[in-house]
C-alpha cells in the first residue's frame, strides 16, 4: 500500500513470570528455575514486532526489580514499554499457580488488580491499583 500509514497495535494484558525447572525436573525438587516473562498480549505483542510491526504494550507492574526485568525483556525484543505504569503493591501479583503436576511451570501474576478489570489506570491517574 503506497502512502498508506504503518500499522500500529497497542496491547493491554498482564505481564506474567514463568518459572520451570530444567529439563524433566519437578518444579519443586530442582534447585534451580528458568525465568521467562509472556503472558497472551505479551506474546502477541512481541511475534508482531519481530514481523516489523510497531507494538506497544500497556500494563501496571511493581516497581521492583521483577517488574525491571520484565520491562527490560519487552524492550530488547522490540516491544514498546512507554505506557507501562509501575506501582502498586512490592509484593508483585495476586496469585501463584503450581498447575495441576508438580513438573508444570509457576506462573506469577504481575498486572496487580487486573482481574477486577483495573489494569488500565484512568486518564490522569499514574499509580497502578492496588
Amino acid at each position: 500500500m503506497k502512502g498508506a500509514a504503518a500499522p500500529r497495535v497497542v496491547t493491554f494484558g498482564e505481564l506474567l513470570l514463568r518459572l520451570s525447572p530444567p529439563g524433566e525436573e519437578r518444579l519443586l525438587e530442582s534447585p534451580e528455575l528458568h525465568v521467562c516473562f509472556g503472558g497472551a498480549e505479551a506474546n502477541v505483542a512481541v511475534a508482531l514486532s519481530h514481523l516489523g510491526v510497531r507494538c506497544d504494550y500497556v500494563t501496571c507492574i511493581p516497581d521492583n526489580p521483577i517488574g525491571d526485568a520484565g520491562v527490560e525483556t519487552l524492550k530488547k525484543e522490540g516491544v514498546g514499554t512507554r505506557w507501562i505504569v509501575r506501582g502498586g503493591g512490592g509484593g508483585g501479583g495476586e496469585r501463584c499457580g503450581l498447575g495441576v503436576r508438580a513438573t508444570r511451570p509457576a506462573q506469577h501474576r504481575l498486572a496487580r488488580g487486573a482481574r477486577r478489570g483495573r489494569l488500565v489506570p484512568r486518564l490522569g491517574d499514574h499509580s497502578c491499583p492496588g
